[in-house]
């Protein structure tokens, strides 16, 4: 890891916004801390951008090793740089098939905008086309989907981060490890602080994987 990706990860530079670099290294730490129970499986944030790209993304449950078969699980995590401007979070239920999407600065609208742009849309479709290459409904006797089965639902209520510095890959690392964990998205008395403390603690973990 090179001086930049840490002036950028302690606020230095880029008043603070975590890149693909910086996020990549978090999925791949969470994923090799993961054991054999989990319900859960984290997909490349670069999915939600070419998720029309079938043949790339049935390969990857072939040849990634910690690509966990989506059958085997309940919950798949996308993490979704939206416009290089700003992350979110999507959590996927294969049983009921909604999206639920976690974003610490929703007067952004950044769904919205997802949405109006017809990036919504093509993910629906590419799902259900994924699903299917992978034989998904066969291997879970879950009766198949149409893109319009897919819901969206924006969650309520979550911290929302300040404008100092770009905290929303960070609280987008909080909720994820948050998730898998099985723990609660209890609000802060002070989200700056709580963002700070968890850069931290992140900061620690990716030193200690090096």
């Amino acid at each position: 890891m090179c001086w930049v990706f840490w002036d950028v990860f302690m606020g230095a530079k880029a008043e603070g916004w975590l890149d693909n670099v910086h996020v990549e290294v978090w999925i791949r730490l969470l994923q090799e801390s993961r054991n054999n129970k989990v319900d859960w499986m984290l997909m490349p944030y670069t999915y939600f951008e070419t998720p029309e790209n079938l043949t790339k993304w049935i390969k990857h449950f072939e040849d990634e090793p910690t690509a966990i078969p989506w059958w085997k699980v309940d919950r798949v995590f996308l993490p979704i740089n939206q416009s290089d401007k700003h992350w979110i979070l999507g959590e996927l239920h294969l049983k009921t098939m909604i999206v639920h999407i976690y974003d610490s600065l929703v007067k952004m609208r950044s769904y919205q905008s997802l949405l109006a742009n017809g990036t919504i849309s093509t993910f629906k479709t590419s799902l259900i086309d994924l699903m299917d290459g992978i034989n998904f409904w066969t291997k879970t006797n879950q009766a198949r989907k149409k893109p319009a089965d897919i819901q969206f639902e924006v969650v309520k209520g979550l911290d929302q981060q300040k404008e100092k510095l770009g905290d929303c890959g960070v609280f987008m690392c909080m909720w994820l490890e948050k998730l898998i964990s099985g723990m609660p998205l209890t609000k802060e008395k002070d989200a700056e602080r709580a963002a700070l403390d968890f850069r931290m603690r992140m900061a620690k973990i990716y030193l200690g994987s090096l």
